[in-house]
């Protein structure tokens, strides 16, 4: 389960690189053969989920009355994401969960986010004390052995009031932007040492993180003059030269790019797969 978390975070990390912005959440009601099975639940007209009403298996939380900050919660969407249905069901052939701020979901991470996780042991959920992040930005989640709070393959959820308080692991299927991470326990059910979930998540500055090392490297920029192919530094123009190109090496396994302007010309590429790409701009 941990290493499909990791995973997940790859290929998310991968999506916020390509679109510049988080997936919304799938619906976990829907089932194999529907055209919506595993895929993100947007306007048909706008491609967005923000101001998406909650519907089916997606839910549209509000962090704090009147804040107009929200969270959404449905399940991974991994055909949006270009992965197997497989990839969908944890080890109990369960739905993986996954929550998000629908603020990420239509534009750049550029602050922190306000899911919280918490380790279950205050005495109370906004117990501070007890928090191991309150600036997540989006989480993935298995609901574990006793399955309470997630989807199955036939679109049915587990409900919340299957599981007592007591457990530790009840704030991860009451729908609000709290969520607990702990100890991992399966032998004693209704007690506060129960513990079945997993959980992933991830901060602003982590996104950045996993997307720069899921692009393989680091990629820079430089300018060739066409003329004799000699190089000059990042982002210097050759003086007096107007037939030149510029050139995006790519570090590892990723490409590196770069865009922009240089009065009058302007410049839009990239470098791939370690390689290097280039346009001509004068």
């Amino acid at each position: 389960t941990k290493t499909r978390l990791a995973e997940f975070k790859k290929v998310i990390a991968r999506y916020y690189a390509k679109n510049n912005k988080l997936p919304c959440p799938a619906d976990g009601t829907k089932i194999f053969g529907d055209a919506n099975h595993g895929r993100s639940v947007v306007d048909a007209n706008t491609g967005s989920c923000v101001g998406l009403a909650a519907s089916g298996g997606v839910v549209r939380t509000e962090t704090a009355p009147g804040s107009g900050i929200w969270m959404r919660q449905g399940t991974i969407p991994n055909r949006t994401l270009g992965m197997s249905d497989d990839m969908m069901y944890d080890e109990f052939n369960m739905k993986y969960t996954y929550v998000v701020m629908e603020q990420f979901t239509d534009a750049p991470v550029t602050s922190d986010g306000s899911i919280i996780i918490n380790d279950g042991a205050g005495s109370s959920p906004t117990d501070t004390t007890h928090y191991f992040t309150d600036k997540a930005v989006y989480l993935i989640l298995t609901h574990g052995k006793d399955r309470i709070g997630s989807y199955s393959p036939a679109g049915t959820v587990n409900p919340c009031t299957n599981k007592t308080a007591l457990e530790r692991d009840a704030e991860n299927c009451n729908n609000d932007t709290i969520f607990s991470s702990g100890h991992y326990n399966d032998l004693e059910r209704e007690s506060p040492e129960w513990f079945d979930d997993i959980l992933g998540w991830v901060s602003k500055d982590e996104l950045a993180g996993v997307s720069a090392a899921s692009s393989g490297g680091c990629g820079y920029t430089f300018y060739v003059d066409s003329s004799n192919g000699s190089t000059v530094p990042h982002f210097t123009r050759p003086t007096g030269v107007t037939n030149f190109r510029v050139l995006a090496i790519g570090g590892g396994g990723g490409g590196g790019s770069s865009n922009g302007a240089t009065s009058p010309y302007s410049y839009n590429t990239s470098g791939g797969g370690g390689g290097s790409g280039y346009v001509s701009v004068g």
